[in-house]
Order: structure tokens, then sequence, then C-alpha cells
């Protein structure tokens, strides 16, 4: 090879890992995608089938930390839960509903350290069943922390802002 098909050669690579580099997601974005992973995973449609819950109960598995500590207002399961228990919850829960509806309104994340952050969320959830409809916004503070370079929910704390 000559001399100027090495500088193209090296031309390319450059670009291709400079463009890796400013492209690449930032832990803000990551931990935002944690949250719709979230959302996708507690949702739920009315032709959802076993098949399908199955995979997002082990989806909400591996978004959630060993322990987490849940404070949600109207909550009968406040305190420390093991992941597994979380999911058993989650299950019997979606069970209740045809259909589950949980959209992120606002995201605002504050990394504290190279593997802990703190977001703010304020989050719309929509239940509907055959005799019973909800529909509630509620603002909660999370905690995560990375986990084998993934960012998995530590605690959730509802926030007093926009109780009625």
């Amino acid at each position: 090879m000559g001399y100027k098909n090495w500088l193209v050669i090296i031309a390319i690579i450059t670009a291709v890992a400079g463009a890796w580099f400013w492209l690449r997601p930032t832990e803000q974005q990551r931990i935002r995608k944690q949250f719709l992973n979230l959302a996708d995973a507690i949702s739920k449609n009315p032709q959802e089938g076993n098949a399908a819950t199955a995979m997002k109960m082990l989806a909400l598995g591996n978004l959630l930390d060993e322990k987490v500590t849940i404070d949600l207002r109207d909550f009968p399961y406040n305190g420390d839960n093991s992941a597994e228990t979380i999911v058993s919850l989650a299950s019997r829960g979606r069970a209740l509903f045809n259909t589950i509806t949980i959209d992120i309104l606002d995201l605002e994340t504050v990394l504290e350290q190279p593997d802990q952050a703190t977001s703010h969320c304020v989050l719309k959830a929509t239940l509907l069943s055959d005799s019973y409809q909800d529909s509630t916004v509620r603002h909660v503070l999370t905690s995560l922390r990375k986990v084998d370079n993934t960012w998995r929910f530590q605690a959730v704390r509802e926030d007093d802002i926009l109780q009625k």
C-alpha cells in the first residue's frame, strides 16, 4: 500500500472514532432510557399474552437493584424490598387491570458520583379494568446505582409537591 492509502485509512479510523465519541449517549440519556424501560415493563395492554408478561417481568427484574427502598403514598408495601418481591408485586398488580399506562412527563437527573444518581420524575399512571378507572400524576424522587455499566433503581420516594 502506498503512502496515500495509509493516510486515507487513518483518516477514516479517526473520523469513526470521533463520531463514536461525540455521538455516544450521556449518562443522563442512559438513565432516561432506563425510566422508559421501567414504564414499558410495568405498562400493560389488553392483548398482552403470558409470554409478553413473562418477558416484561424479566426486564423489570433487570432494572432493579438487589434491594429497593420504596416510600410511596397509599402503597401498602413501603420499606426495603428485594427485586424479586417487587417483580412479584408488579406481576400480581398487573393481573388486576386490563390496561396500565405509565407516561414519563418530566425527568431531571443529577449525577452525584460516577456510579450514583438521583432523578426527579413526574409520571402519569392510568389504570383501567372492567369496574375501575383511575388516572394520577405523581412526582417521585429516585436513586439509581450503576452496576456492571447499567443503571439500576435503588430507591423510590414520593415527593409531596403534587399531593391533593
